[in-house]
């Protein structure tokens, strides 16, 4: 009596057939333009499925292995960039990736690689010369840090609280006379000098901010200090983004008391630093991340295309892919390129693809004619709904078009050009 052969020797063998399979490419030699052209539709339809806007992420998947779902991720990426198109090409199959044998990459240099090298970044001091204002921002926002970061440039010297990674209160500490508050107050007659000099005093010995201790001394209103006090804010940090040299200390310490007067809007100073900084065009220089990214993207088979390749294969697929870090790093791609096309799991399989389509305008679903029962690809569209995701595309793979008129009409199939005397065989996808 044989033994039955073992799960994991099953997912091996699985993983030998799949890795063997031969990739038929929109760029190989000797196939008709009617592979080129389904492609074509395929964007084509894409396009219109979204009103004509443009689709910034895809996401590839199948109900199960063995569908066509990788290569129809590159053919797309292919033909898009052959469009024109800057196109990321994303092997997020954690599991049994496979696009880096298609390319002949590293698979050992990819997406897990960028999460800890660029998130687990110790900012506990450094220059501006390698970090940028975004890169600090970005790093102590992802690892949700609380504490005081100190930047020292040119005889300036600021501080910038941070609670659980966001950004509550900025000093500076010797800011020019004219720009501070109590000044800005004066020349706009809202309060005299006297009375300025009376606060000045008070905050020598009460932690309060000047604008809260005007306004407890009754000299002004929560409204009358609001313009002044956003102003004051932004100023602050306008100066901050402006940066290029100096450096910088990070301490995790305990947040002071900071108090700041109820604004008649409901907005507190963090709220509104939060808005200053997504606004400011300067907070997106990120040259330390840019640098960490750029090195682990390879080179497509063609211009317009980059490739990120899996990585090492993680421990935790579901928990990385679905992790904080995982959807800032997709942010940060969806301004480089004009479309990310995302190679996932099957969706039967595995959570993964679930859980990715959160961060992809549409999903195109690929279904082996023959292959696929009914009942599983049922069983995966509604885990995709159930998920919130927008399924914009089916794509019918080796589909018999001689037993479908509508489609013989049309001449639409993945054929290899036809030689004289030559039978026409079908190309094997995936």
């Amino acid at each position: 009596m044989k033994e039955p052969k073992k799960k994991d020797d099953h997912k091996r063998h699985i993983k030998s057939k799949r890795s063997n399979e031969k990739k038929v490419l929109v760029i190989d030699k000797g196939l008709s333009s009617c592979f080129s052209e389904s492609y074509r539709s395929l964007c084509t339809n894409i396009h219109y499925s979204f009103h004509e806007k443009q689709a910034k992420s895809l996401l590839v998947t199948s109900s199960m292995s063995n569908e066509g779902k990788t290569t129809t991720a590159i053919n797309l990426a292919l033909t898009m960039a052959e469009a024109g198109q800057k196109v990321l090409l994303v092997d997020a199959d954690l599991r049994i990736p496979t696009i880096y044998k298609v390319f002949g990459h590293n698979q050992n240099q990819g997406l897990t690689n960028i999460l800890p090298d660029v998130y687990n970044t110790n900012l506990a001091e450094g220059n501006l010369a390698q970090y940028g204002i975004g890169d600090l921002f970005l790093v102590l926002n992802i690892q949700g840090k609380s504490g005081l970061l100190r930047i020292l440039e040119n005889g300036d010297d600021y501080h910038l609280w941070f609670r659980n990674g966001h950004l509550v209160d900025v000093l500076w500490k010797n800011r020019p006379e004219e720009e501070r508050i109590g000044y800005m107050l004066v020349e706009s007659g809202k309060i005299s000098a006297d009375q300025k000099g009376r606060a000045l005093k008070r905050q020598t010995y009460a932690p309060e901010r000047l604008g809260s201790i005007l306004v407890n001394m009754n000299l002004l209103s929560p409204q009358d200090i609001e313009g002044p006090l956003n102003l004051h804010l932004s100023g602050a940090l306008h100066h901050i983004y402006s940066l290029k040299k100096g450096k910088f200390y990070f301490q995790d310490q305990r947040l002071p008391e900071i108090h700041y007067p109820s604004s008649s809007n409901g907005t507190s100073p963090a709220t509104f630093l939060q808005n200053v900084q997504k606004q400011n065009p300067h907070i997106e220089s990120i040259p330390f991340i840019d640098q960490k990214i750029s090195s682990y993207l390879q080179d497509g088979p063609i211009d317009n295309v980059k490739v990120l390749n899996s990585g090492p294969i993680p421990s935790n697929p579901t928990e990385l892919l679905g992790s904080r870090r995982m959807h800032e790093l997709i942010g940060i791609l969806k301004k480089k390129f004009d479309t990310i096309i995302f190679d996932s799991p099957p969706v039967n399989s595995f959570s993964d693809a679930c859980i990715l389509s959160s961060h992809a305008d549409g999903v195109i679903f690929v279904v082996h004619v023959g292959r696929s029962n009914r009942k599983m690809v049922q069983r995966a569209k509604q885990q995709l709904e159930t998920v919130g995701a927008k399924i914009c595309g089916v794509i019918l793979n080796r589909r018999d078009i001689k037993k479908d008129a509508y489609y013989r009409y049309y001449h639409y199939g993945y054929y290899p050009q036809q030689k004289p005397g030559q039978s026409i065989d079908k190309v094997k996808i995936d």
